[in-house]
Order: C-alpha cells, then sequence, then structure tokens
C-alpha cells in the first residue's frame, strides 16, 4: 500500500495548499490602509565610538504601524544597546523590497560601503515567505546566498543576528487551519535558519521573545500595540551582542566587568545559536496572540509569486 499511501498524502497536500492559497486570494489587503513611516530609515544615539548597525529585512517587522523610524524596532534596538554598552549607536534599515529572502543577495551588494564599517547586521525575514509556503529548501538556498554576501563584505570582527520567524499559529486574522498550516512551516523554515546559520562565524540566531507570545496585554491605542512589540522584540536582538566588558563602566570609576550577554547555545567558538533542540521544544502559546505576528499577517501584503509556488496569507 506504499503507493496509495503516498497517493493519498500527496492529494491531501496539494488540497491543503490550494486551501491556503485560496484564503489568501480572498483576504488580501489594500495596501493604502498600511501605515509606515515617512521619514529616513536612519538614526544615532549620541554616545562616544557609536557602533554601527544595518537592520536588514522585512518592513512589516520592523516599522509597520508607526509614523516615525524612531519607534521602529531598530531604534529600540539602538536606545537599549547603547545604554548596555554606554556609547553610541549608529543605526539604518535597508528593507527587502518584497518581503522576501530571495532579495537578501541584491540588498547587500547595493550595501558594500556601508558593510564595510558596520559592527553588525540584524536580519528580519520570513513571515511573507512563510505564507507564501516557501520550500525549506528555496530558504536556506537564498539564506545562505545572503549570508555569504554579508560575510564577504562586513569585516571579520561583525556579528550578524538573525531574528526567529515570530509564531504564526495564533495569527488571528486567519482560519484555525491556515494558522496551523503557518504556524508548522515557520517553525520549519526556523530550524533550517539554524542548519545555515551552523555554517558562518559571528551568527547569532535568536528566539522570538517569549514575552510577546505570553503575557497579558491591552494596548491604550494601536500605534502603542507596535512600539510596545518593537521595544521589547528590539531589546531582546540587542542581548544578542556580545559586549566588551571594557566598554561598561560606572559613572567616574574604573571599567566595571560586566555580566555575559544572554545567548542559547554556543555552536562554536566564533558561533552562537539557539540549539535545534532548544529550537523544535519552543512550543508557541496556544491562548495568546504574538503582536507582530497579528498585525502582520492582517495588514501584510499579497506579492503574486514564489519560485516555490505558492502564496497564502492574510485577512
Amino acid at each position: 500500500m506504499p503507493g496509495p499511501l503516498r497517493t493519498l498524502r500527496s492529494t491531501i497536500y496539494r488540497s491543503t495548499r490550494f486551501a491556503h492559497v485560496a484564503e489568501f486570494i480572498f483576504r488580501r489587503n489594500d495596501a493604502s490602509e498600511d501605515v509606515y513611516p515617512d521619514d529616513p530609515p536612519r538614526g544615532l544615539v549620541d554616545g562616544p565610538d557609536p557602533d554601527r548597525v544595518v537592520f536588514i529585512g522585512e518592513p512589516g517587522e520592523i516599522s509597520l504601524g508607526v509614523r516615525s523610524h524612531e519607534l521602529s524596532l531598530p531604534a529600540f534596538f539602538a536606545r537599549h544597546l547603547a545604554t548596555v554598552t554606554s556609547r553610541g549607536v549608529s543605526w539604518s534599515i535597508s528593507p527587502l523590497p518584497g518581503s522576501r529572502i530571495a532579495e537578501g543577495p541584491g540588498v547587500v551588494e547595493g550595501l558594500t560601503n556601508d558593510l564595510a564599517k558596520a559592527d553588525a547586521v540584524v536580519i528580519l525575514a520570513g513571515i511573507s515567505d512563510t505564507l507564501r509556503i516557501m520550500a525549506a529548501t528555496t530558504w536556506e538556498r537564498h539564506l545562505r546566498a545572503t549570508l555569504a554576501a554579508l560575510r564577504e563584505r562586513l569585516p571579520v570582527t561583525a556579528q550578524i543576528v538573525i531574528s526567529d520567524i515570530p509564531p504564526l499559529d495564533n495569527a488571528g486574522s486567519m482560519s484555525k487551519a491556515a494558522r496551523v498550516a503557518a504556524g508548522h512551516h515557520s517553525r520549519l523554515l526556523n530550524r533550517h535558519t539554524r542548519l545555515v546559520a551552523a555554517e558562518f562565524h559571528g551568527v547569532t540566531v535568536m528566539l522570538f521573545p517569549r514575552e510577546l507570545t505570553e503575557s497579558v496585554w491591552r494596548p491604550e491605542g494601536v500605534e502603542q500595540r507596535f512600539t510596545f512589540t518593537y521595544r521589547v522584540w528590539g531589546n531582546h536582538l540587542a542581548d544578542a551582542l556580545p559586549i566588551d566588558a571594557s566598554v561598561i563602566a560606572g559613572s567616574g570609576s574604573d571599567p566595571a566587568p560586566s555580566a555575559p550577554r544572554p545567548r542559547t547555545t554556543t555552536a562554536g567558538p566564533r558561533h552562537a545559536s539557539t540549539s535545534l533542540a532548544e529550537s523544535s521544544n519552543a512550543s508557541p502559546s496556544d491562548t495568546s496572540q504574538s503582536r507582530v505576528s497579528q498585525t502582520h499577517v492582517s495588514q501584510s501584503r499579497a506579492r503574486a509569486r514564489d519560485e516555490g509556488g505558492a502564496t497564502a496569507s492574510t485577512r
């Protein structure tokens, strides 16, 4: 019966995939409803010897829902990092124009001069590719190409931080079947992210902050919903960067020793990332919604095509 079973499973998979795509098409939004900042996508936190951090990713994960980049995830990241290091932080955002990881190498190529002076790069991508049901092997290929392009252009000491794709199991803008499928696929892509990251030095993969999936929180306004998420998520990602004890000094005193920055499993002398075991054991909350997942899914733009095939998304 192996043949008939394979045929049945293939038929069920194709039917589910078609239903997911049909739901995406039916629920797609008018992009004019999305709110994004229109000020320059860069900023500076005053302080000596500023760290230079470049953010690459989906606009929907970085700045959706706020009217100034000073309220975006990178701005919160920078302010938190400056508080920890007592140094300044210069940050900039380079979006993936179609919200696809496949665009990563091209975006990196256009940043050659900036990357030559950067201290760190933060990558936030994957929600849209999850909803398009990008094949894991395709995700691996494009992420690997992006990381390779970064390592070619970054100083050898520069760090790369990759955020997990947020949990999508409870994205309220989709049907239960679509949420289950999206949640499963996001975890699959996150596991493959770790496999690729292990091939490069100076790469850290960060779990999505648990506080955003488990806490009970009632926003006082639409914009506050996003700024709360960006603050928690940005602070969490900033904690991935290694901090030299010599840069953390008390006021008017000798440099104070610093506690190790929060990390998960160290996978090598120059590489740190969350382990596969930890990733697979980290189950999303069944009762509370990740704010960034829900708002991005309900407002993300649908784009027609992915080289792996179908699209599936929102509302």
